[in-house]
């Protein structure tokens, strides 16, 4: 409806402008000399004028102009206007021609509706029909759900009830006696009699083994001895008369002192029989020394001196052993030979020299890197080999060491 007020608004307004249209054209003829004027004026004298009164009247010539001016163009605007409004009138006839149209396929249209709604009042009471069966099944399947849920919970509970009497079976099962297997006794008594063979014929060789280890015992023992013995004959043959003298020792029980030749370690056992059997100078020392150490493997490596009657290492002689053996290589053998001057009793310098030989190889002991067990002292008393006509240089500890 508020299309068909627009619509009705604008042809008010063109019928408004098309009537001033026609009162304008109307005035217009009127005053025009073919109108209401009547027939033609007769001629008229002109008046002479004044300047004054020429430039009033061209004056208001020129207003008349500029109003006429005015007036053409508020013309040409109502004529824009009228086209428009001309335009705006043949949509509106269209739209009218169209809405009425559209009005008619709509009353046609409600026409065919009606006859379909009398002719289909058999299928609206099968709808009907429909609904009422809906809301049954609807009922229905309330119910039908009330019942799986009660189904559902009575199964829950069996399946409880199941689990419980699953477990009390196994527990049952599980503290229940098995049954005694039955037993093939002809097999039994034949693995028992194999068993038992087999026990005794272990027992046999355990008594066997361990009468072979007693045999290889004593043979080994037997064996060492004889190798010792060899050793020795080895020894002799070797050095002759010189390991006769070397034995020709008193006994004493100090740390780290060998008493018996033969309890020297391989390694430096040649060095004792050499130092041991030598002559008592310093010509022959120094003869000794270059033989020793030609292999390269034998070394005096150092002497340490002591006081008259003394066995005690000084610090400083305690520092330089460190010093000069700290570096030794693994496996070494350390020969520690004590000595003392010929002043004073035979015996107690041989006491004397085994004390100090013992207290240096303490020492050297507990050097880092020395293995104690390489480590061995022995005494030769008095002597002038270092020097034959000063005692102090005499009262010294060779320290010698063999790869």
């Amino acid at each position: 409806m508020s299309g068909f007020q627009i619509r009705n608004d604008i042809g008010a307004t063109v019928f408004a402008i098309l009537s001033g249209i026609s009162a304008l054209f109307l005035t217009a003829w009127v005053f025009s000399p073919g109108g209401c004027a009547g027939p033609k004026d007769p001629p008229i004298t002109p008046i002479p004028l004044s300047s004054e009164d020429t430039s009033g009247l061209h004056k208001k010539l020129a207003e008349a102009k500029a109003s006429l001016t005015a007036e053409s163009e508020r013309r040409a605007e109502l004529a824009g206007e009228l086209r428009l409004s001309r335009a705006d009138a043949a949509k509106l006839g269209a739209l009218k021609a169209e809405f009425e149209a559209k009005s008619a396929t709509l009353s046609e249209a409600n026409a065919a509706l009606k006859a379909k709604l009398n002719a289909g009042a058999p299928e609206a009471g099968k709808l009907s029909a429909l609904q009422a069966q809906l809301a049954d099944f609807k009922t229905s399947s309330a119910d039908l759900n009330i019942k799986i849920d009660q189904l559902s919970a009575e199964k829950a509970s069996l399946t409880k009830k199941l689990a419980a009497a699953t477990a009390a079976a196994a527990a049952a099962k599980a503290t229940a006696p098995m049954p005694a297997p039955k037993v093939d006794t002809g097999k039994l008594d034949a693995l028992k009699a194999e068993t038992e063979k087999l026990k005794k014929q272990l027992a046999d060789e355990k008594k066997a083994c361990a009468k072979s280890k007693a045999a290889m015992a004593g043979a080994n023992e037997k064996l060492k001895k004889e190798i010792e013995k060899l050793k020795q004959q080895i020894d002799e043959a070797l050095y002759g008369e010189k390991l006769k003298a070397a034995a020709d020792l008193p006994a004493l029980d100090f740390p780290f002192l060998i008493n018996e030749p033969i309890q020297l370690d391989g390694k430096v056992r040649p060095v004792f029989i050499e130092l041991r059997g030598m002559e008592d100078t310093p010509e022959a020392l120094e003869k000794v020394y270059a033989t020793l150490s030609k292999d390269g493997n034998t070394n005096a490596l150092h002497r340490v001196p002591f006081d008259s009657g003394s066995a005690e290492v000084t610090p400083a002689e305690v520092t330089r052993l460190n010093e000069l053996l700290k570096g030794s290589p693994k496996g070494a053998r350390f020969l520690v030979v004590g000595y003392a001057s010929t002043d004073g009793d035979a015996k107690s310098n041989h006491e004397l020299s085994s004390k100090r030989a013992s207290n240096v190889a303490a020492q050297v002991a507990g050097i880092p890197g020395v293995d104690k067990n390489g480590v061995q002292a022995v005494y030769f008393g008095q002597t002038k080999r270092f020097n034959a006509n000063y005692l102090s240089p005499n009262r010294v500890v060779e320290v010698w060491r063999v790869k």
